[in-house]
């Protein structure tokens, strides 16, 4: 009573205090909450005033760094709105959590406390695994309902208002379980007698327990933290916590009942027959003391034999003197058979042996407790298990150990679920690390900063993970394309936007400067408390497979041009055949009057000359068309270049504007080459009208483009003039100059327009390379061209700098055979005799050809109908000496009526005439028997060759 009066007064003097000063301190006076009802941390005492562990602790450290505090008891919930709101300034006790962290601050732990899971009796949950999708009771925004929501073990939570009706609700036969602090609820169950829980499993992972204040208030907390560790270094803390906690570790409160006890005894026996009045009362008080022994007694061993976690007594020899039920659990030996054995019989054999035996001699030896040291034991049936061990020493009155006392807890499967985790997180880094590509765990930014990358990032970016991670040294979104950046970014806010997985492909410049194809594919984390959002994806390499697609696309090109060509090609072959018959009918009438004509008609002889060169010149020109085409198989011959470069010329001049000029200079003779006649022109036509197009739009208005034809000499190194034999000069571009030593013309276009840049020079002959804008150009001209003179045995160079124009030599063989300059215009044509059968269905040929062979002495049957020509030829097979036949003609072609007469007569000559020669028709024509083929359109020179090489001459 008298310390209870002596509290009262203290408390009332420092009210008293505090009320004279409100007024001069309220302003600097630091608000505390605690919670009304959390003993004996912090509770409100039978008179309504704060006490406990914290509010101790709390008063200690503000005495101590001079802080004035009022203290504001209430419920929990309210007390955590307060501070998170900045409502108050502290509070006096808050377990830390990654969750409460985001919200307030917190100082140096004050305290560790462990919680547990609580069930009745009748449970079959036997630890915090069992829980999963069970109904879990909770103090609202205590640590445990924290503990549930982080974990995520189950969504069916029943919240209190306070801890002790979360155990009234249990007890009651709510909910499946409750996470409470074990010791705090143990007292309580046993103190209201609550007799149907009981804690299972392992402790869950300690908590710190801790001042905690608004965010931000860093000055307080560092005095906070100062004062916590000046308490703790004078030993107030010790004090405190000694007064609060350990009053089951100091002497026993039997002993000092019966010391009590024994002062009263000894009163008694000395004033016995002066307070003989007093001996019912003492007798009472005896009775009283002893019940209240008895019920500590009982506590303590209801603890000890209610606790999940081992409990073993340990004398200072090494001897186990006892052993809660749990430790027979964890271990499998009963309490009998290991009572009275050397505690070292339970340590497993290994290397730890030698190391954990020093340190229990040295608690032994009373120089400290082992505080959450691993200890392997071995169970009865043989295999380890891994015990969490501390001990706490009781010492004799001389302050020798008497007793050792070790709390251990069974963390095997806990060790067991770290190393699985451990060892899939081994294999989930491996398997990343070894990805072609780059796994990544990024921020929602602007900068794409990434928290984590896989090693594949080295490969794909040319950049150590080191300098990504956190922008160190480089931006992720720095590596992207810069065409590719703004749409990689739009297209990933829509995806976030979206909440839904995204991917796309772009590039990127990696650190060495080269340009990759990536894929990527990601998803968005949102997170429940802020809606931050994270991206977590992976990114590789596809570069080889945009090359293939790039490839392939170019292949369909290359296809389109094909079926194109082959489609101009079928026009080209239509109107060379139409085109044909229209010059032959020119042709065959000019010449009927230059060559058979009478005199009445020679003043027109020159004109109508004229008109028959023009018609030459366009039988000429539907064979090109048809060669470009590849509808006819050109066959090289010997060809005079000088008249091919000039008609070429003079055929450009029409087509070129009229602001380009252009210059000549053609060496004059019978300079031949061996060649195809046709691709010599189309060699012609594609240089020029490149050099054209290269002064065309840009400026070149007065533009010049030069022809030249010369024959030079090559050595094998340097070109020579033969009529100048000291004006040789190194052949440009030697190093691929592959030509043999001989003589060769040399063809040169030279143009005054942009030039051409040495790396687009490299590629000037590819197949398909053109800098023309799209729908200008092919990409074949040149690589024809080279094509052509590489197959003709020359060598095409080109010499350019870019503004200075630039000049193509084109190199072909001198041909050394005899140069014959056949004569179409003339009028000794051979004659013959015979009888011809003529068929064709223009019947302006049939005639032209009619008239033509009777004035060189030919018998002639000229037929407009095939059938009816071989109708003809059937009713007197030997009647014709030859058949010349058209082969495109309705109702039966010449090929197929060259089969049916061969096989009436097969010794009959039978010459083909057509428009076209391909590979399948002569393959056709020679199936047939059929001797000669012959182009359209058909002169009087053609036909005069063809039946004199097969009738008599006169």
């Amino acid at each position: 009573m008298k310390k209870k009066w002596g509290r009262g007064v203290f408390t009332a003097f420092i009210l008293i205090v505090i009320l004279t000063h409100v007024d001069q301190g309220y302003a600097n006076t630091l608000i505390v909450g605690s919670d009304k009802a959390y003993p004996p941390y912090e509770y409100l005492d039978e008179k309504g005033v704060p006490v406990g562990f914290n509010i101790d602790i709390i008063k200690a450290v503000a005495n101590i760094m001079g802080l004035s505090i009022e203290i504001r008891p209430g419920t929990w919930n309210v007390i955590r709105s307060q501070i998170e709101a900045g409502k108050i300034d502290l509070v006096s006790g808050m377990f830390r959590s990654r969750e409460r962290d985001k919200k307030v601050d917190f100082s140096t732990p004050h305290l560790t406390v462990s919680h547990g899971v609580f069930v009745r009796h009748d449970s079959s949950i036997l630890g915090l695994e069992d829980i999963w999708n069970k109904q879990v009771i909770v103090q609202k925004n205590d640590i445990g309902h924290d503990f549930i929501v982080e974990s995520g073990l189950t969504d069916k939570i029943i919240t209190t208002d306070q801890w002790t009706d979360t155990v009234a609700l249990l007890a009651r036969g709510s909910g499946d379980c409750a996470i409470l602090s074990r010791l705090q609820a143990m007292v309580y169950t046993f103190t209201h007698h609550i007799d149907n829980l009981k804690v299972v499993g392992p402790p869950i992972k300690p908590r710190a327990y801790c001042f905690a204040v608004t965010q931000g208030n860093t000055q307080l907390l560092a005095q906070l933290n100062e004062g916590l560790s000046l308490i703790m270094s004078n030993g107030q803390y010790d004090m405190i916590y000694n007064l609060w906690f350990n009053k089951w570790e100091k002497k026993s409160i039997v002993r000092e009942y019966l010391v009590r006890g024994l002062f009263i005894i000894l009163g008694i026996l000395i004033i016995f027959g002066i307070l003989v009045s007093w001996s019912w009362s003492l007798k009472r008080t005896v009775r009283l003391a002893t019940e209240d022994l008895r019920l500590e007694r009982d506590a303590s061993f209801g603890i000890i034999q209610k606790s999940p976690t081992l409990i073993a007594g340990i004398g200072p020899n090494g001897r186990i003197l006892s052993m809660n039920p749990s430790g027979e659990v964890i271990t499998g030996i009963c309490a009998g058979e290991i009572i009275g054995t050397d505690w070292k019989k339970l340590l497993f054999p290994g290397k730890e042996n030698n190391r954990l035996a020093c340190l229990w001699d040295e608690v032994f030896q009373g120089k400290g407790d082992l505080v959450g040291s691993i200890m392997p034991i071995v169970s009865k049936d043989g295999s380890p298990r891994l015990i969490s061990c501390t001990t706490f020493t009781k010492r004799g009155p001389e302050g020798f150990p008497v007793e050792v006392i070790l709390f251990g807890d069974n963390i095997t499967e806990q060790k067991q679920a770290e190393e699985a985790l451990s060892e899939s997180e081994r294999k989930l880094k491996t398997l990343i690390n070894n990805l072609p590509g780059m796994a990544y765990r990024g921020m929602h930014d602007r900068e794409r900063t990434m928290s984590f990358v896989s090693e594949g990032c080295l490969v794909l970016t040319g950049v150590a993970r080191s300098e990504l991670v956190f922008c160190y040294k480089q931006s992720f979104y720095d590596l992207i394309h810069p065409q590719d950046r703004e749409g990689v970014r739009g297209a990933m806010e829509a995806a976030i936007k979206a909440k839904s997985p995204f991917q796309f492909e772009y590039r990127i410049c990696t650190a060495t400067g080269e340009v990759k194809w990536v894929w990527e594919q990601g998803v968005g984390i949102f997170s429940q408390d802020d809606g931050s959002v994270s991206i977590e994806g992976f990114i590789t390499d596809i570069s080889d497979r945009k090359m293939a697609e790039e490839g392939q696309k170019k292949l369909e090109e290359q296809l389109r041009q094909s079926h194109k060509m082959e489609a101009v090609g079928t026009l080209a072959g239509g109107i060379a055949h139409d085109f044909n018959n229209i010059l032959g009918a020119i042709i065959g009438y000019g010449q009927i009057l230059t060559l058979f004509g009478s005199g009445e008609n020679s003043r027109y002889e020159k004109r109508v000359n004229q008109m028959l060169k023009a018609a030459f010149r366009g039988r000429d020109l539907v064979q090109q068309i048809l060669a470009f085409s590849r509808k006819s198989d050109g066959k090289q011959q010997h060809v005079l270049l000088r008249p091919l470069i000039k008609e070429t010329i003079n055929f450009l001049r029409a087509s070129l504007p009229r602001t380009l000029s252009i210059e000549e200079s053609i060496a004059s003779g019978n300079i031949a080459v061996y060649a195809d006649p046709s691709q010599m022109h189309q060699v012609l036509m594609n240089l020029c009208t490149n050099a054209a197009h290269a002064m065309d739009g840009l400026g070149y208005s007065d533009g010049v483009m030069a022809v030249t034809m010369k024959v030079i000499l090559f050595d094998g190194h340097c070109e020579t003039d033969p009529l100048n034999q000291e004006g040789f000069e190194p052949v440009q571009g030697q190093a691929e100059f592959d030509l043999l030593p001989g003589e060769y013309v040399k063809i040169c276009v030279k143009d005054t327009g942009h030039g051409i840049d040495p790396d687009v020079q490299k590629r000037i002959f590819d197949p398909f390379f053109t800098t023309k804008p799209p729908g200008q150009g092919t990409g074949m001209g040149l690589s024809v061209v080279h094509g052509i003179v590489k197959d003709h045995g020359g060598q095409i160079v080109v010499e350019s700098q870019s503004g200075q124009g630039s000049i193509f030599s084109v190199y072909l063989p001198v041909y050394q055979g005899d140069v014959g300059i056949e004569a179409t215009m003339g009028r000794d044509l051979p004659t013959g005799l015979g009888n011809i059968l003529f068929v064709d269905d223009e019947p302006d040929l049939v005639e032209i050809a009619v008239v033509i062979l009777e004035k060189l002495g030919y018998s002639v049957t000229g037929v407009c109908d095939s059938a009816r020509a071989l109708e003809i030829f059937k009713q007197r097979p030997t009647r014709f000496d030859m058949v010349i036949t058209d082969n495109t003609m309705p109702k039966m072609t010449g090929i197929e009526l060259a089969r049916k007469i061969k096989d009436i007569r097969s010794n009959i000559p039978v010459v083909l005439v057509t428009g076209i020669i391909h590979g399948g028709a002569k393959e056709q024509a020679m199936a047939v028997g059929i001797n000669d083929f012959v182009v359209k359109p058909l002169d009087a020179g053609t036909l005069a060759k063809i039946a004199g090489e097969y009738l008599k001459k006169e």
